[in-house]
């Protein structure tokens, strides 16, 4: 599908690309399964120990990739995507157990990027394509879940979510973003794509990045894990944002109300408010969603098994978060 004349009316962001491999040239093949991850020829520049590490967290960090964007836009160093790893895991942004992972987590990454990089995060758990609109610039992107297929903006896809781009931009109904897991020359670097081809794969949730830095804001420690995610993957993740349940004497907890987790929505109230999301870009972004971090609880009635997502080998997620 085309773009009207108006889309170049965006220009180059100015933001640098990161993919989630490490080739990026290479994607087509490691989304078709015809080459693995763990033959990327540039996988030791990951920062993993063994091709069978990297190969393990590359179709993992769409995320990470976003927020090595946004470090290298601010001039700030940008560590291989293994060392962002292990401190995603240190802050609980993702939780593994054994070869599944759940993440990424919003609340945590949030809390982490504030402590390391002085950088401000809104968490955002109903958001609007408007606000998307409204507040993406190269300056203070909008990280959003939208479905993987997004690369392939003619297609529609299963459901909404699953996968996180970098919007940079948006102008009279056409989004800018940069897409970790998109193809080479189509669908990664200032991709362009219609607000309404956007809105079908637009979950209504992501976080918003602060243009200015952080300056005397208390972080919660990393130490605390959520009671709800310890050893436990499948009905707790159902909706983006999940209650804190404090343990006894846990003194990281305090303050800290919710966590926001990027899944596939795979039950009708999440679907229907995919579902309900806007098309039209312009509506002005309230205050309401960029002075909070902690989302607002909401959690409906779990499943009998966590959603599983078919498309492609290397797109196969349990838990979101693998694209």
């Amino acid at each position: 599908m085309s773009l009207p004349p108006h889309a170049d009316v965006l220009g180059a962001s100015g933001v640098p690309y990161y993919s989630q491999w490490e080739s990026p040239e290479l994607v087509p093949r490691f989304l078709d399964g015809s080459l693995s991850a763990a033959d990327d020829p540039n996988w030791a520049t990951s920062g993993a120990r063994t091709p069978a590490e990297y190969g393990f967290w590359a179709r993992r960090v769409c995320g990470l990739a976003c927020l090595r964007m946004v470090l290298g836009s601010r001039g700030l160093p940008v560590p291989p995507v293994i060392r962002l790893v292990e401190q995603a895991l240190e802050w609980k942004a993702y939780v593994r157990d054994g070869d599944r992972v759940a993440g990424l987590i919003y609340k945590p990454f949030a809390n982490w990027v504030g402590h390391d990089y002085r950088i401000r995060v809104a968490v955002v758990p109903d958001l609007t394509l408007e606000q998307v609109c409204a507040s993406a610039s190269p300056a203070a992107p909008v990280i959003a879940s939208v479905h993987p297929w997004v690369r392939w903006p003619d297609r529609t896809p299963p459901h909404a979510g699953g996968h996180l781009v970098l919007v940079t931009g948006a102008a009279k109904g056409v989004l800018r973003l940069h897409n970790s897991s998109g193809l080479p020359g189509a669908s990664q670097r200032d991709a362009r794509i219609r607000a309404a081809d956007f809105a079908r794969f637009f979950a209504g949730r992501g976080l918003i990045i602060a243009g200015e830095r952080l300056s005397g804001m208390a972080i919660p420690h990393p130490d605390h894990q959520p009671a709800a995610l310890a050893g436990r993957f499948g009905p707790p993740f159902l909706d983006p944002v999940q209650p804190v349940a404090k343990a006894p004497g846990d003194r990281h907890a305090a303050g800290v109300g919710g966590v926001a987790v990027d899944l596939h929505a795979v039950h009708a109230v999440q679907s229907e408010r995919n579902r309900g999301q806007g098309s039209a870009c312009g509506r002005a972004v309230t205050a309401t969603c960029l002075t909070g971090g902690d989302p607002v609880p909401d959690l409906h009635a779990a499943v009998a098994s966590p959603p599983v997502q078919g498309d492609f080998p290397h797109e196969g997620a349990s838990l979101g978060g693998q694209h």
